[in-house]
């Protein structure tokens, strides 16, 4: 019998750096409208300057920050990281990043899951166990011998237990960090698709060498005013 039928698979809006996401002032300097999965989103382009952050961003050399909150997507770009390298923010760039943001948040967001059910299903009810046998004793109506059995054998069960359920973890983490980089590989190659293997390197070599001024905001100016 496939369960999954009586338990149907919800997908999760994605949430991504809310708190840059809601730091934003003013109106977006551009708005796409790509499908994802046959769905219709927005991609709402802001310049890092008009973000609260723009100071701890630029001089941490955070150009680029995706952002995402209630099936919005926010692109925070510096501005003049966006005239040097707007090939790499076309529609069809941008669309392939998300895809690769939302198969990545999707698969740690069931793992997440699957690892909250498997403490619910096995760590909890042996915890609940072992607080009944520890409220149900009274002392010396047992000998030594089976008082010890008593408490022993759930202990015993609860290590396995622990120990089952954290190397079993371990092998999700693994999973996921080969899913996430074999999606990655297969981004990066829909983008040199895209753009050409020949101008991709082109790009890539200029951000290594891409060493902007960096002057605070003048939000930031007008809070420090030279005396």
């Amino acid at each position: 019998m496939n369960w999954s039928s009586f338990f149907p698979k919800k997908t999760k809006q994605m949430q991504l750096l809310t708190n840059f996401y809601h730091s934003l002032q003013g109106e977006p300097f551009l708005i796409e409208e790509i499908l994802l999965n046959e769905t219709p989103v927005k991609i709402e382009f802001y310049y890092l300057e008009q973000s609260k952050y723009y100071n701890a961003l630029f001089q941490t050399r955070q150009f680029v920050v995706w952002t995402a909150d209630k099936g919005t997507y926010r692109l925070l770009i510096d501005k003049d990281y966006y005239n040097n390298f707007k090939p790499l923010y076309r529609k069809e760039i941008n669309t392939a990043w998300l895809e690769f943001m939302i198969q990545v948040y999707q698969k740690e967001a069931n793992l997440i899951n699957r690892i909250k059910l498997a403490f619910l299903g096995f760590f909890i009810p042996i915890l609940l166990v072992i607080f009944l046998t520890l409220t149900m004793w009274s002392p010396g109506t047992k000998e030594e011998g089976q008082k010890t059995l008593i408490f022993g054998i759930p202990l015993v069960i609860l290590l396995i237990v622990i120990f089952v359920i954290n190397y079993w973890i371990k092998i999700q983490q693994k999973k996921m960090a080969f899913f996430k980089d074999q999606t990655l590989q297969k981004t990066l190659t829909k983008i040199k698709q895209i753009l050409g293997e020949e101008f991709f390197a082109e790009l890539l070599e200029k951000q290594k060498n891409y060493n902007p001024f960096f002057a605070k905001s003048k939000n930031e100016q007008d809070n420090n005013p030279i005396v």
